[in-house]
């Protein structure tokens, strides 16, 4: 390991660049992810070991709020925690360097305000962890139900099942999943996502759900649609058919192939057809390990027909056949942009 002495070492100023700062919590941001990788952690010491500040900075933040110390103590002690340890151990400092550490100021203390939100989202166990379901994002799995009702999962997908005596009710709160709907005359069967009620009137319907829209896909018979977030009427959704719903309500029916659709699913592929590059995206974040990051304005003109198979090789035909860049940035996320 590189002697962090012999690097650069900068007459210290009461604080830390805030550049510096704002890498460091995106750092930990990055390694508290469930999905980090090896790469990652490489990419993290090769950071560390740049600048004797870079050590300080995460440092400084692990001893101020002591965040990466109670994840040790649980059941599942976090990646970050033990890459974190690991570089600071193996990184002697002396005793000129250690002695930048100073009580904290304001523009520290809202930086860790703001860590911390981030930190508690990815370590502490949320409605991902907790759900009844969930799948990973390379992952492909089905669950039969208690009325013999089939949901297949693909890609980083969770959702909760909450049957009574009146209904049947799936509650997705991200991903995608293919329902094959049991009959049941005395409880209907609903999904349930931020954007929409959908009750099926039928047998068979894929729903990608993610933090901008849910896309329902009919295959087979209809269902009933009701946006949640806006008061307008529900709408029927026949076989053949695809809607969106978001934040404005229910979008006008697009046609689609069926058997296409539903033959590509089982090859783990994804059929689009004149869609936003944008929405596009939005889909093949849950089959990703890495962060996608777009501006969603700057790539909608984009329309994309394809199929596309549902794994990291998908980005590479994108590029191949649009007019768009791809890059890795610092922290390992994957930057889409039009070429200009």
């Amino acid at each position: 390991m590189s002697d962090l002495s012999n690097q650069q070492d900068p007459q210290h100023d009461a604080q830390l660049p805030e550049e510096i700062l704002e890498q460091a919590a995106l750092w930990l941001v990055t390694l508290a992810d469930e999905e980090a990788t090896d790469e990652d952690i490489q990419a993290f010491k090769q950071w560390q070991q740049q600048d004797v500040r870079h050590v300080e900075a995460v440092a400084e933040m692990q001893q101020t709020m002591g965040l990466f110390h109670e994840a040790q103590q649980s059941s599942q002690k976090h990646i970050a925690s033990q890459v974190i340890e690991q570089v600071l151990t193996d990184t002697q400092l002396d005793e000129h360097n250690k002695s930048w550490s100073q009580p904290r100021n304001l523009l520290l203390l809202a930086g860790m305000a703001i860590l911390l939100t981030l930190l508690s989202w990815q370590i502490l166990p949320t409605d991902y962890w907790l759900a009844d379901a969930r799948n990973g994002s390379q992952d492909w799995s089905e669950q039969m139900l208690s009325d013999q009702s089939q949901i297949h999962m693909s890609g980083k997908t969770a959702y909760n099942v909450k049957y009574n005596a009146d209904q049947r009710t799936i509650e997705l709160l991200q991903g995608n999943i293919l329902v094959d709907v049991a009959k049941d005359a005395q409880r209907p069967f609903v999904v349930q996502t931020g954007f929409a009620k959908i009750k099926a009137l039928g047998t068979r319907f894929i729903i990608h759900h993610n933090e901008q829209r849910t896309t329902l896909i009919m295959l087979h018979s209809a269902t009933e649609v009701a946006p949640v977030e806006i008061n307008q009427h529900a709408v029927i959704v026949k076989a053949g058919q695809q809607v969106s719903i978001d934040e404005h309500g229910v979008s006008s029916a697009l046609p689609i192939q069926p058997s296409t659709i539903d033959q590509a699913w089982q090859q783990h592929a994804l059929v689009v057809d004149k869609m936003p590059l944008d929405q596009v995206l939005d889909i093949l974040q849950s089959y990703q390990s890495k962060t996608l990051y777009y501006r969603a304005e700057d790539l909608q003109h984009i329309q994309v027909s394809a199929i596309l198979p549902l794994n990291d090789s998908a980005l590479t035909l994108l590029q191949q056949s649009l007019d768009i860049r791809i890059d890795k940035t610092l922290l390992g996320q994957i930057k889409i942009e039009a070429k200009k």
